[in-house]
C-alpha cells in the first residue's frame, strides 16, 4: 500500500472511530474562527492558520507570518495534510488557500521555543512539502526549548535538509523532536546530506534530542547521510519513549544513515501504542480497523493482533458485541446476529437456539409467556428457571436492563424519589418549586416547597436559590419561579432568604430599585447607609487600600513591605526587591549600595564584612570570594589585608615583600608599599627594595614614593635644588643652600693641603737638607728621620688595608647588597679614603653638573693627566746624572705607581659600572651607579665605548706595565733566591738574596723607583704584586660582569677569595713574617664579609630586629680589625722613636765617634757616600736597607720556623 493511501484510509478509519475528537475539532475550529484562543494554547486547522501562527522570521528574501505564537504556547494541528497550495478536499476540513515562507520552504522560526505538535499522538497531521518545499527552519529557539511532536514531514525537500534544519541563534539552540515521522524528504545539496535533518552550530550551542521518531525513504543527493547531517553541534538519539510513555518500550527499526551522532544509531517508533480495541497501528501511520468480523486489544500495532469475534458475538465498528433476545451467532467472525425460529429462542450464552423455557440470569419469561426476555430497567433476576423479573424497592432503580441481582438496584439521587413498584430506569423527579436534599426518597411527599425568600424553577432541585440580590419573597411558599421576588428600592438590599429589604450597608450602594447593593470596587470605599450612586464611593488615599470583596467602609494603612503611590489603591503593590517600604508608605525607598532586601520587606539589611550588594535592587547579598572582604559601603569585594586584586588572573593573591600586609582592598594598581620599597608603575608587580630605606616613604601612589629631595628609579636620584653626597646604600640628597658652598670650599682646600703637605714630604731630600742644618737640629731631623723609618716599616701594613678597604668599599654595589647601617657607614667612608674619592663626599652639585659621566671623565683623564705630567718629568730628569735629579727622578716614579695602586681600583670599578645597568619591568634601563642615566639613551652608548677604550688602559694597561717594568728587571729583583735555597738554608738564602737586592739597588738607582711594587716582598716574589692588582681587579670591577646582583655573584667573589687565601698562605711572600700573618687576617676578615654578603643574599640573616642589630655591629667590628693592628703597631714604633728622641735631645749617647743613636740592637750611622743602604748590628755584620726597615735581621723569620719546628 503506497504511504498517501495509508494515510487516506487513516482519516477515514479516524472519522468512523472518533465522533468524540470530530466534536472537540469542531469546537476548537470555532473558536479560531471567531478569534477565541486558550490560555498558552493555539489551534489551527490548515496550512495558512499554521504559518501565520508559527513563522516569525523575517530576512527581506522570506515571507513572515503574523507570528500568533508566543514563546512557550502550544500550537495544536487538527488531523490532515498541510500544504502551501490549495489542500485536497476531504475529512475533515477543506483547506484554504495557504502562505508559505518562500518557493523553497513551507515554516521558519527565530529565537521561537514552545510546542508545535498533533491533536493526538497517533494521528496524522502532515507537512507535505511535495517535493518542493523543505518543512521547516529553525533558527534559535531563545531562552527555552523548541517541541515538534507527532509530525509527519512528507515528501519534503531543501538543500543542507529536506525535513528540517536547525542552527543556532543568539542563544543555546534546544529542539526535541518526538513521535515524527519523516518519509521521503530529500537533500539537494552536493556536500552535504541530511535528507531529514541538518544541524549547524556557529558559537552558540545547538542541541537536538529525537524521541519515538521514524525515518522513512529519505535521501541526500551526495548519496551520503540521507537521514541525518550533523555539520556541528549536538544531535542525539534516544531508545527512549518521551512522557507520558516513559514506561513504553520503543520498536527499533532500521539503522540511519548519517554521520556522527550521540546516541543510538536507528529509528524508533511505536511508543504510544494508544490504538483504541479493534484498530491497529502499522507502518506508523495511525490506527487502521481490524478486518471485517475481527476485533483486537487496545494497543495493537500489528494486524496479526486481531481476532475473530467468538459465536455468541458479532463484529459491529471492530468492536465485538454480544447478540442479544432470541438472535445468535454459531461461528467466529460474524458481522450480524442471526434470529431464532418461532417456537424457540437463543440459548444462555446465544450461540444457537433452543425450545428449552429455561431463562439465563439477568431475564425472565415474559409476562404474556412462551418466551425469555431481558430483565427491563428497575428489574433484575438471578435465577435460572422460569421465573419473571422483580421490581426492585421502593426508593431504588435499576438503569441498566439484564440486571441479575437486587444488589443492582441503586439509591435514588437527592431532588428524586421512587414509590413501591415502580420498576423505573430513573428516580422520579421533585417538580419545580420543591426541593429534596436526601437520597433514596420513596414518596412524593419527601419533596418539599420551597420557603419564603426562595424559590425553584426547575425539577429535582436538591435546594431552592434564593431571591436575587435585591429582591425579596416575603410570603409565598413553593414557588416555582423568580418572578415571586419583589424589588427592593434604590439604597436598599436584601440578604439571602431576606423577607424584608434593608439599607445597604456601608461600603455598599444601590443604584436602582430590586438591583440589590453593590460593593465599590476596588481601591474605593463608602462610609455612609443606604447610599444610591457609586458616584458616593471615594478613592483610597496614598498609603491605603481597599480590597475587591469584604465591606471597604474605610481604607487600610499599607503593611510593612507594601505601599500606595496613588489614590484608588485595591491592594497596596509589594515593594520591589532591594527597596523598603514602611507603613502607610507611599513610595518605595531605595535600600542604596551595600545592603539588600527581598521584595516585601520593610527595611534593608546591610551586607555582612564578606559580601557585597553592588546594585540597590540587588535582593541579596552576593558573597566575596576567599581571602576577600567588602569594602566600607559594601559595594565592592576587596582583598583582605595580605592580599591584592590579580586583575589578569582575576583573584587574590598574596602580597609580595615589600608590601603592607595590614592595608584591605588592594588591587595592583593601589598596592601600598612599605618604606624602603619601590616599584616602576602601578601596573608592577616587582617590588624592589630602595638603596637607602630612607629616601622611599612607600605608600600606593607611584608619584610620591620618594622622599623630599629624592627621585627617580629606587629614588636613587636627587631632586632638583637637592645635591648628591655619597653614593649607593649611603647616597644623601642635600638640599643647596650657601652652607653647600662652603662645604665645597672647605673640602677642597683641604683635599689640596693634604696633598701639598704630602707631596712636599715625599720629595724632601733628607740628605740634602740634613747637610744644611745645625748641629743640635741636625741631631733631630736625625730622630724624625728614624720616626719616619718607623712609619715606612708599617708602610706595607698600610698597604693591605689599602687594598683590603678597596674591595670591601665597593661590595655593597657590586652585589646589590642593602648592607646594615652601621656597616655601610664604616665601609663608606673607609672606602672613600683609600680611594681618593673625596668628590663623593662634598656637594658638588651644588655648583655644577655632578652626574656619573663627569666624575668617568674625572677619574680617567685626571690621573690620565697626572700621569703624562709624572712620566714627563720623569724623561727630563731621568737624562741628568747628578744626585738630586736621581732622588727625584725616583720619586716621581713612585708617586706613578702609589697613585696607580691607591686609584686603580676605584677607577676600575667606575669604568666597569659604565656597562652595569639595572633592567626595570616597564622596558626601561638606568645605570646603576647613577640611576639619572638612562642606558637606552644613544649618549649612553658612546660612554660606554669610552669605558671600553678606558679598560685597556686602566684594568688592563697599569698591570701590565706593573709586570713589564718589573719582569724587565726580574734578574735584579729576585736576589737568584730559588738558585740559592737549592744550595744553602732559606734563611741564609733569603739573606744574601737581599743583600743583592741592595746591591743592585746601589748599582741601578733607577731600580728603587720600582721598590714601590718588590719591596716588601722576597726577591724571589718579585711578581707578586701584580697578583695583588689582579686579585683586587678581580673582586671589584670584574665582578660586575659575573651574574651580576645574584647570589652566584657573591658564591663566584668567595672562590676567588679562597683561592687568594691559598696562594698568601702557600708563598708566604712578605720579607717581615708578621706582614705575612697580618695579610692573612685581611683575607681571613675579607671572606668573613663576603660570607655575610651571601648570607644576606640568600637572606640568612632574616632574624629579628635585635638580632640584625648583633649582626651589624659584629660585622662593623671586623672592618676595625685591620686598623687597629696597624694602629698599634704604629703607636709601639713612634714610641721608640720617641724614646731615642728624648735620649739624643738629653745627651745621653754612648757612641759619639760615629755620630750614630743606637736603638736596640741595631746602631744607626751617620751616612756614608756610597753606602747609604748598609748598616751594621752588635754582631758585626752587615743589614740591608730592607732590613733595618722590616724590623731586624731577616734571619729571624726563618730561624723562628726553625725553632718552632
Amino acid at each position: 500500500m503506497r504511504f498517501v493511501d495509508k494515510l487516506v484510509d487513516k482519516q477515514r478509519v479516524s472519522q468512523r472511530r472518533s465522533k468524540v475528537s470530530l466534536i472537540f475539532l469542531i469546537f476548537w475550529t470555532c473558536l479560531v474562527l471567531v478569534g477565541g484562543r486558550s490560555l498558552g494554547e493555539v489551534n489551527v486547522i490548515d496550512m495558512n492558520g499554521l504559518f501565520n501562527t508559527v513563522s516569525n522570521r523575517d530576512t527581506g528574501t522570506i515571507n513572515t507570518g503574523n507570528s500568533i505564537m508566543a514563546n512557550g504556547d502550544s500550537v495544536i494541528l487538527a488531523v490532515g495534510s498541510y500544504k502551501c497550495g490549495t489542500c485536497e478536499s476531504g475529512y475533515p476540513f477543506k483547506c484554504s488557500e495557504g502562505t508559505c515562507a518562500n518557493s523553497g520552504l513551507m515554516l521558519n522560526t527565530d529565537d521561537l521555543y514552545g510546542e508545535v505538535k498533533c491533536v493526538e499522538d497517533n494521528a496524522s497531521c502532515v507537512l507535505d512539502g511535495e517535493n518542493a518545499r523543505r518543512g521547516m527552519d529553525v533558527l534559535g529557539t531563545g531562552a527555552g526549548t523548541l517541541t515538534l511532536r507527532a509530525l509527519i514531514f512528507k515528501e519534503c525537500e531543501g538543500d543542507v535538509a529536506g525535513g528540517v534544519s536547525i542552527e543556532n541563534g543568539a542563544l543555546v539552540t534546544t529542539v526535541t523532536i518526538e513521535l515524527c515521522v519523516f518519509s521521503n524528504c530529500r537533500s539537494t545539496f552536493i556536500n552535504y546530506g541530511g535528507g531529514a535533518i541538518f544541524v549547524y552550530s556557529s558559537g552558540r550551542e545547538t542541541i537536538v534530542n529525537v524521541y519515538g521518531t521514524t525515518f522513512i525513504g529519505n535521501t541526500a543527493d551526495d548519496e551520503n547521510l540521507n537521514d541525518i547531517y550533523r555539520f556541528s553541534g549536538t544531535i542525539t538519539i534516544h531508545n527512549t519513549c518521551p512522557s507520558p510513555y516513559s514506561s513504553n518500550t520503543p520498536i527499533q527499526g532500521s539503522a540511519l544513515d548519517s554521520n556522527t551522532i550521540n546516541g543510538y544509531r536507528y529509528s524508533y517508533s511505536e511508543c504510544y501504542y494508544s490504538c483504541d480495541a479493534g484498530f491497529y497501528n502499522q507502518d506508523v501511520i495511525g490506527c487502521q480497523p481490524c478486518p471485517s468480523g475481527q476485533t483486537g486489544p487496545t494497543g495493537s500495532f500489528d494486524v496479526s493482533s486481531c481476532v475473530d469475534c467468538s459465536p455468541g458475538k458479532y463484529e459491529s465498528s471492530s468492536v465485538c458485541s454480544p447478540c442479544t433476545g432470541s438472535t445468535y451467532t454459531s461461528t467466529s467472525g460474524e458481522t450480524s446476529c442471526a434470529s431464532c425460529a418461532g417456537g424457540t429462542w437463543a440459548n444462555t450464552d446465544n450461540t444457537g437456539c433452543t425450545s428449552d423455557m429455561t431463562c439465563t440470569v439477568g431475564s425472565g419469561q415474559a409476562p404474556a409467556g412462551g418466551t425469555c426476555e431481558v430483565c427491563p430497567v428497575g428489574k433484575y433476576n438471578g435465577a435460572e428457571d422460569d421465573s419473571q423479573c422483580i421490581t426492585c424497592p421502593a426508593g431504588k432503580f435499576i438503569p441498566n436492563t439484564g440486571s441479575t441481582a437486587i444488589t443492582d438496584c441503586e439509591v435514588c439521587p437527592i431532588g428524586r424519589y421512587s414509590v413501591e413498584h415502580a420498576a423505573l430506569g430513573e428516580c422520579t423527579a421533585c417538580s419545580p418549586g420543591k426541593h429534596n436534599a436526601n437520597t433514596g426518597a420513596t414518596l412524593e411527599s419527601d419533596c418539599l416547597d420551597c420557603s419564603t425568600g426562595k424559590y425553584m424553577e426547575t425539577e429535582a432541585a436538591e435546594n431552592c436559590v434564593f431571591c436575587p440580590s435585591g429582591k425579596i419573597n416575603p410570603s409565598t411558599t413553593g414557588s416555582s419561579s423568580a418572578s415571586i421576588c419583589s424589588d427592593c428600592q434604590a439604597g436598599e438590599g436584601a440578604s439571602n432568604g431576606s423577607t424584608e429589604c434593608a439599607n445597604c450597608v456601608a461600603g455598599k450602594y444601590g443604584p436602582a430599585a430590586g438591583l440589590g447593593c453593590f460593593e465599590c470596587g476596588r481601591g474605593k470605599f463608602i462610609s455612609t447607609e443606604g447610599a444610591t450612586s457609586e458616584t458616593q464611593c471615594s478613592l483610597c488615599p496614598i498609603g491605603k487600600s481597599s480590597p475587591a470583596t469584604g465591606l471597604p467602609s474605610s481604607c487600610e494603612s499599607c503593611q510593612l513591605g507594601r505601599y500606595a503611590p496613588a489614590e484608588g489603591y485595591a491592594q497596596c503593590a509589594i515593594c520591589d526587591p532591594g527597596t523598603a517600604c514602611e507603613e502607610e508608605a507611599t513610595e518605595m525607598q531605595s535600600c542604596g549600595a551595600g545592603s539588600f532586601s527581598g521584595a516585601g520587606a520593610g527595611t534593608c539589611t546591610i551586607c555582612g564584612p564578606t559580601a557585597i550588594a553592588p546594585d540597590p535592587s540587588t535582593p541579596f547579598c552576593l558573597a566575596c570570594d576567599a581571602n576577600q572582604v567588602a569594602n566600607a559601603d559594601r559595594t565592592e569585594c576587596v582583598c583582605q589585608q595580605g592580599f591584592y586584586t590579580d586583575l589578569v588572573a582575576n583573584e587574590a593573591t598574596p602580597v609580595p615583600k615589600g608590601v603592607s600586609p595590614d592595608t584591605p582592598g588592594m588591587t595592583l594598581q593601589t598596592l601600598d608599599l612599605l618604606p624602603g620599597h619601590y616599584r616602576t608603575n602601578s601596573n608592577s608587580t616587582e617590588i624592589l627594595p630602595c638603596l637607602n630605606e630612607d629616601h622611599c616613604v612607600g605608600g600606593s601612589d607611584p608619584s610620591s614614593y620618594c622622599a623630599e629631595g629624592y627621585t627617580g628609579p629606587l629614588c636613587a636620584v636627587c631632586s632638583s635644588g637637592y645635591a648628591a653626597v655619597g653614593a649607593g646604600e649611603s647616597l644623601s640628597c642635600n638640599q643647596c643652600s650657601g652652607s653647600s658652598t662652603a662645604t665645597v670650599a672647605v673640602g677642597v682646600t683641604f683635599v689640596v693641603v693634604f696633598l701639598s703637605v704630602a707631596i712636599i714630604q715625599l720629595f724632601r731630600d733628607k740628605e740634602s737638607t740634613r747637610g744644611r742644618l745645625s748641629s743640635r737640629l741636625s741631631s733631630i731631623d736625625s730622630t724624625i728621620s728614624a720616626a719616619a723609618a718607623q712609619f715606612d716599616k708599617v708602610q706595607p701594613y698600610i698597604k693591605v688595608v689599602f687594598a683590603y678597604y678597596q674591595v670591601v668599599g665597593g661590595l655593597g654595589f657590586l652585589f646589590g647588597i642593602k648592607f646594615p647601617p652601621i656597616f655601610s657607614a664604616v665601609t663608606s667612608i673607609f672606602g672613600g679614603i683609600v680611594s681618593l674619592d673625596f668628590i663623593s663626599f662634598l656637594p658638588i652639585g651644588c655648583m655644577a653638573p655632578a652626574h656619573f659621566y663627569n666624575t668617568l671623565l674625572v677619574y680617567t683623564l685626571l690621573p690620565l693627566l697626572t700621569s703624562i705630567i709624572l712620566i714627563g718629568a720623569y724623561f727630563v730628569l731621568h737624562k741628568r746624572t747628578d744626585r738630586r735629579s736621581v732622588f727625584l727622578c725616583n720619586k716621581l716614579f713612585e708617586v706613578f705607581l702609589a697613585m696607580t695602586f691607591i686609584l686603580l681600583p676605584s677607577v676600575s670599578i667606575k669604568i666597569f659600572s659604565t656597562f652595569a645597568c639595572h633592567h626595570f619591568d616597564d622596558g626601561t634601563s638606568f645605570l646603576t651607579v647613577d640611576y639619572s642615566i638612562d642606558c637606552n639613551a644613544s649618549e649612553h652608548t658612546f660612554y660606554r665605548l669610552y669605558a671600553g677604550a678606558m679598560v685597556f688602559v686602566y684594568p688592563i694597561g697599569i698591570p701590565f706595565s706593573y709586570w713589564y717594568l718589573l719582569w724587565r728587571q726580574r734578574e735584579k729583583l729576585n736576589g737568584k733566591q730559588r738558585e740559592k735555597e737549592g744550595e744553602m738554608s732559606e734563611e741564609k738564602a733569603l739573606k744574601e738574596a737581599l743583600e743583592l737586592r741592595a746591591a743592585n739597588e746601589e748599582e741601578h738607582q733607577s731600580l728603587k723607583a720600582l721598590s714601590f711594587l718588590y719591596g716588601s716582598y722576597e726577591p724571589k716574589y718579585w711578581w707578586f704584586e701584580v697578583f695583588e692588582t689582579l686579585r683586587k681587579l678581580a673582586l671589584t670591577g670584574f665582578l660586575v660582569f659575573l651574574a651580576p646582583g645574584t647570589a652566584a655573584q657573591v658564591t663566584i667573589s668567595i672562590f676567588m677569595c679562597m683561592g687568594a687565601m691559598r696562594i698568601y698562605a702557600g708563598c708566604k711572600p712578605f720579607v717581615d713574617e708578621n706582614l705575612d700573618r697580618f695579610s692573612e687576617v685581611a683575607q681571613w676578615q675579607l671572606f668573613f664579609t663576603l660570607f655575610a654578603a651571601l648570607a644576606m643574599k640568600v637572606n640568612m640573616d632574616n632574624e629579628n630586629l635585635q638580632n640584625r642589630r648583633y649582626f651589624d655591629l659584629i660585622l662593623s667590628a671586623i672592618q676595625f680589625v685591620p686598623v687597629l693592628i696597624v694602629t698599634v703597631t704604629n703607636f709601639i714604633n713612634a714610641r721608640n722613636a720617641t724614646e731615642a728622641a728624648k735620649s739624643l735631645l738629653g745627651g745621653s749617647s754612648n757612641d759619639d765617634s760615629g755620630g750614630g743613636l743606637e736603638m736596640g740592637e741595631i746602631t744607626l750611622l751617620n751616612p756614608v757616600p756610597g753606602a747609604a743602604n748598609a748598616v751594621s748590628t752588635r754582631e758585626g755584620r752587615s743589614l740591608s736597607k730592607q732590613e733595618v726597615e722590616l724590623g731586624g735581621e731577616v734571619v729571624s723569620k726563618h730561624e723562628k720556623r726553625r725553632a718552632q719546628l
